[in-house]
This record gives structure tokens, C-alpha cells and sequence, in this order.
């Protein structure tokens, strides 16, 4: 009967029957701290995602927030095709996206990663309803809401009695209008008294993204900013359109 071979140290002389014993002792123990690391950093992040989806029902009970919710779908007509068309194209994971999607593909993938690209990753437009509803619901506005979340507990509220498409509807009419309300008519007349589903696909491009960023994507201040992201934008809509 062969004899099983002495464990030895980095150097290959045998190791003392206590230190392989003492070794195995600290492998095991590494071992169990790490899992149980992973586990309560998974039972920290189920925790603090659980608090953050329901805190809103401290605020609001469910039959305020299904009656903001039907409130908010009285004001989320469709948009037009062209619209749909060209955003989707820029940003394909933020129409259909929910607020659970934001907060792990989108929050935590940045944090982890440290990655800035927002608007590639999911985003639920949900988390903009509390800023947008709150100016207009007197009931809505005298609710004190405590905290640097609301607008995410807010998102949560509102999706469980809509979704995530009525949304965006709502958000993208009230920013248009406002949008369209502050714009310079010398400058932007085309903009201010066409409709949306009549603009051409450069239009709408300019449209999407003066609602991003009305000053960094200014054709008039920032000239070589604007241009090179309608290019972009034209190239992914004929890109687009050519893989259908």
C-alpha cells in the first residue's frame, strides 16, 4: 500500500503533521468569511432595495397613489411614431425599463464599475413623475416627504399602478411643452409651432436632445457638440434601418 505523500511548503521540504493541520484550519476559515461576506452583502443589498421600493407606502396609501397614478395616464397620450422611432434608436433600454432594472443595471452597475454613460443603461421614467406631479397635485405637494430619495420611491409608487411606458409618455408631453414654452421662437420656430409627428428625424434628433441638455447640445453656443451628436444620431437611425 503506497503511502500518501507528505504536504509540503514552497521550498518542498515536508511539512510538520500541526502546520498542515493549522493550514488546512485557515483555509477552511477563509473559506466560510467569505461566503459569509457575499451572503450578507447580498442580504445588505435585498435589505436596502426592499426599503427603497416600499418606503414610499410610509407617505402615500395605496389609494392616494392608484388615484395619482390614474391622474398622471389622463396626461400620458401616446407619442407620435416618429418620436418613438428616433428615441428608441438612441436610447433602446429606457422606454420599457422599470424601476427595479434602474436601481441594478443602471445605479449599481455605475457604482461597481464606475462607469458615467447614463443613458446606456436602463432608465425607467418613472423616478421623473414625483418632480413633474408634485407641481400640479395640491394633495400630492402637501405631503411632507422626507429624505434625498423621494423621486426613486416616488417611481416605485407610481409604476405599481401604471407603467413604465405611461411613464414616459407623461414626462416626455410636460418637458416638450415646457421645452417648447422656453425656447427662443427666432431660433427655434420650426421646433416651437410644428408638431412633433410632422418634424423630420434631424429634428427630432435636436428635439431629444435639447430635453437632455438645452445648453450643451445648443446648435447656436455649442456648435461642434450639437453636430457631432446628430451625426451619431443619424448614423444609428440608418443603421437601424437597414438591419430591418
Amino acid at each position: 500500500m503506497e503511502k500518501k505523500p507528505l504536504e509540503s511548503d514552497l521550498s518542498g521540504s515536508p511539512l510538520p503533521k500541526g502546520a498542515v493541520t493549522k493550514a488546512k484550519k485557515i483555509k477552511r476559515f477563509l473559506k466560510h468569511f467569505a461566503i459569509s461576506i457575499v451572503f450578507l452583502l447580498a442580504f445588505e443589498i435585498g435589505l436596502g432595495y426592499y426599503l427603497i421600493s416600499t418606503r414610499w407606502t410610509l407617505y402615500v396609501t395605496n389609494e392616494q397613489m392608484a388615484k395619482f397614478a390614474v391622474e398622471m395616464e389622463q396626461e400620458a397620450q401616446p407619442l407620435p411614431e416618429n418620436f418613438y422611432r428616433v428615441y428608441t434608436t438612441l436610447y433602446p433600454r429606457h422606454l420599457q425599463a422599470s424601476m427595479t432594472e434602474q436601481i441594478f443595471l443602471n445605479y449599481f452597475y455605475r457604482f461597481i464599475f464606475r462607469h458615467s454613460h447614463f443613458d446606456s443603461k436602463p432608465h425607467c421614467y418613472c423616478d421623473m413623475i414625483y418632480d413633474i406631479q408634485r407641481k400640479e397635485n395640491d394633495e400630492l405637494y402637501d405631503i411632507p416627504w422626507d429624505g434625498r430619495l423621494q423621486e426613486i420611491e416616488y417611481g416605485f409608487g407610481i409604476e405599481k399602478y401604471s407603467s413604465s411606458e405611461k411613464c414616459f409618455n407623461y414626462s416626455m408631453n410636460k418637458r416638450i411643452a415646457d421645452l417648447k414654452h422656453s425656447l427662443n421662437p427666432e431660433l427655434y420656430g420650426n421646433l416651437i409651432y410644428t408638431d412633433v409627428k410632422d418634424l423630420s428625424d434631424d429634428e427630432v434628433i435636436e428635439l431629444i436632445m435639447l430635453l437632455k441638455n438645452g445648453y450643451k447640445f445648443n446648435r447656436f453656443k455649442n456648435s461642434d457638440t450639437f453636430n457631432k451628436v446628430l451625426e451619431d444620431g443619424k448614423k444609428r437611425l440608418k443603421k437601424n434601418h437597414q438591419s430591418r
